[in-house]
């Protein structure tokens, strides 16, 4: 097998592994009663916001403990809303 052959292999894994994934992730969602899917969207941007911001500080010299705090405070946020609408 030719170097060549290898990588297109190795290609292909990880496209099918990206597939399987998506595949997953929406299964995850339609498993999910659909009143939930607000929250799990504001979930996922979450994520994704926090993962950004940690890439950028590692690439930034940015405090890492400064993205952390930025994350309890979000979730506290959440939390307080959450509450105030459970006792409308």
């Amino acid at each position: 097998m030719t170097q060549a052959n290898i990588k297109q292999e190795n290609s292909e894994l990880i496209t099918n592994s990206e597939a399987d994934l998506k595949s997953e992730i929406f299964q995850e969602i339609e498993a999910t009663p659909q009143e939930y899917w607000s929250n799990l969207l504001q979930i996922i941007r979450s994520f994704r916001e926090a993962i950004t911001a940690a890439n950028k500080s590692k690439s930034t010299g940015f405090n890492l403990d400064t993205v952390e705090q930025s994350k309890k405070n979000k979730a506290a946020s959440i939390r307080i809303i959450t509450s105030q609408e459970r006792r409308r």
